[in-house]
């Protein structure tokens, strides 16, 4: 069997012989010691240095040849090493292709300062998670500043969903076979109005796209399952809805709120 060869990009661009220095790149280890005392956690993270020439297959760590599954190449002026690299020597785990979507997925240990937080649930790259919630803020026309916070409470797919959508309405959209209907719970609250005292509200509020940055049919949605969310809200208050989204089995739908504002929040469904 062929091993995983992706080529992962690192924004060098010269040809010549090149180092670099990496830190924290080993998992702390426990050393056990004898009964009755308790285990000790020492670190084993230390710098390491790499080199490389570009068209070679060899990588020096610490002045130790390696020989890597395929040479170093460059690429449109980017040069590229395997990805299997940083799995044996930056503690790359967990890692999987699913070849229908070309997506890659791996984990490994970094400096948490280095995630970035700030645009989560602000950009569909980047959506927020379930249970979390998201506050936005943007100037409408005719009521001014409004900030509004929505947070999904839970999702859930599968026959009971398909089964509860069909008991809301036998003519919504019957799933295909290789596809599911997921409801979300949804609650939005109104933190503040600047020019008027009430914030008219509705379906168009909400929208769904799919991890492929394609936007789902309006047949494929039914908002409003089971509630009312055509209301005015006032300061403070809260609302809690359904909605329910058709994609394929193998795909989670994120719930876009506000899409046509200045600040729209993105929550994943998964």
């Amino acid at each position: 069997m062929k091993k995983l060869c992706i080529l992962i990009v690192l924004l060098v661009a010269s040809t010549s012989l090149m180092s670099c220095s990496f830190s924290e790149m080993f998992f702390q280890k426990k050393i056990e010691q004898d009964p009755p005392q308790k285990i000790e956690e020492t670190s084993s993270i230390k710098d390491v240095s790499f080199s490389f020439k570009v068209d070679s297959p060899i990588i020096y760590i610490n002045d130790v040849p390696v020989e890597l599954e395929v040479p170093v190449q460059e690429i449109d002026g980017r040069t590229m090493l395997p990805l299997s690299f940083f799995k044996d020597f930056c503690n790359m785990k967990n890692v999987a292709y699913d070849p229908k979507n070309e997506i890659i997925t791996f984990s490994m240990p970094i400096d948490q300062s280095l995630i970035p937080t700030e645009n989560i649930g602000f950009s569909e790259i980047l959506p927020g998670v379930k249970n979390e919630w998201y506050t936005t803020e943007y100037n409408d026309p005719f009521i001014g500043n409004v900030s509004i916070s929505i947070v999904v409470m839970d999702s859930f797919s599968g026959l009971k969903a398909n089964e509860l959508v069909a008991l809301d309405d036998p003519l919504n959209q019957i799933p295909g076979e290789t596809q599911q209907y997921t409801i979300a719970k949804v609650k939005v609250k109104l933190i503040s109005l600047e020019s008027t005292d009430n914030y008219p509200i509705d379906t168009s509020a909400i929208s769904f796209l799919l991890p492929d940055d394609n936007e789902l049919h309006k047949e494929n949605i039914i908002k409003d399952l089971n509630s009312t969310m055509e209301t005015v809200m006032r300061e403070g208050q809260v609302i809690e809805f359904d909605v329910a989204v058709l994609a394929e089995n193998d795909l989670a739908p994120i719930l876009v709120f506000l899409n046509n504002s200045q600040s729209p929040i993105y929550i994943s469904l998964k």
